[in-house]
């Protein structure tokens, strides 16, 4: 796929005849999006199938909240068992094949050229949870915050103005956060594009809000994009009291070296960014929420990390251990 060069593209439609106020509009939409990234410039939802080998008719359906085939739904949905309990489930949903298509494209050609916080460990190409671990390696004070529910808080209304920040069209915009967002009852925001006389939106009014659906290829990227600015805020308040912030997905983590600092100061911090996440429409979970002074046994993200390198725990160890016997016999 060529890189956009609005010159390029300015010669070949001259010689197709292309009139002067599509050329315009196509090199300002071009050059917006293009501005400072590497994403690829799309002009129309049928542009956007062409490009990604997609059938429009049936990703159409999708923007209007309706099933691409009367034979199955857009996503197979199951649960897993949440870590370190057997009794709470997370629901996975994996799109059928042709939605999973474009999702892919979109993934590829536009998510990974945009950027996101240097404090977000996870979804990042090469990011491992050993390096967001190494990080707190030796520290003497660890806050671990977590956030409830943390995809499915991220509304189609948040995918629409990271698509509409890159500089796509309103419509497109509002067609691509329908395609990578599943739905659930609640408000009506059709309205976030003009209802202009050049088109109408009739078709793709829904009372349904769509959210991150878990299980699809273009959710990881887009929460860290639509975190950034959250991600920037926590940053500045773990910097002012020398705290350490890493993000990997719901698990925020800060940590400190200092062995002056008092418990008081770790409960302020997390009374602030319990704040912080909360303005940004998510939900801190109370229960998961640890204040681990010195002295104690530190984990993160499943590793311990009272050393200079991070390491497996105990429980793991033998966990392993008897699953390889098990295995064996």
């Amino acid at each position: 796929m060529k890189n956009w060069n609005s010159q390029r593209y300015k010669k070949e439609a001259i010689g197709n005849k292309v009139p002067d106020n599509i050329i315009r509009n196509v090199i300002a939409v071009g050059n917006k999006v293009t501005e400072n990234r590497s994403c690829l410039p799309i002009y129309t939802f049928a542009h956007l199938c062409k490009q990604s080998s997609s059938d429009p008719k049936k990703l159409d359906r999708v923007v209007m909240r309706r099933s691409i085939s009367t034979d199955y739904s857009n996503y197979r949905s199951f649960e897993i068992s949440k870590k370190g309990t057997s009794s709470k489930k997370r629901e996975i949903n994996v799109p059928c094949p042709e939605l999973l298509n474009i999702q892919k494209f979109i993934n590829e050609y536009i998510l990974q050229s945009l950027n996101v916080h240097p404090a977000v460990c996870s979804y990042n190409k090469g990011a491992k949870i050993y390096d967001a671990a190494e990080i707190h390696c030796g520290c003497e004070w660890l806050v671990k915050i977590d956030i409830k529910d943390f995809f499915g808080s991220i509304s189609e209304v948040n995918v629409y103005r990271v698509f509409r920040s890159v500089g796509y069209p309103a419509l497109l915009a509002f067609q691509m956060a329908r395609v990578c967002t599943i739905t659930k009852a609640s408000d009506d925001f059709s309205s976030l594009v003009n209802n202009s006389k050049s088109y109408s939106l009739k078709k793709y009014n829904s009372s349904i809000r769509g959210y991150l659906p878990q299980g699809a290829p273009t959710s990881p990227l887009l929460s860290n994009i639509v975190c950034k600015k959250m991600d920037k805020i926590i940053s500045s308040i773990a910097d002012e009291n020398g705290f350490i912030y890493t993000r990997y997905a719901d698990d925020i983590c800060l940590s400190s070296v200092d062995k002056n600092i008092k418990k008081s100061t770790c409960i302020e911090i997390v009374k602030k960014i319990n704040c912080i996440i909360k303005s940004f429409n998510f939900e801190p979970n109370e229960k998961k929420l640890r204040i681990i002074p010195p002295g104690s046994r530190k984990v993160v993200l499943g590793l311990v990390v009272n050393g200079s390198k991070p390491h497996l725990t105990k429980s793991f160890k033998n966990n392993l251990t008897k699953h390889i016997h098990f295995c064996n016999h």
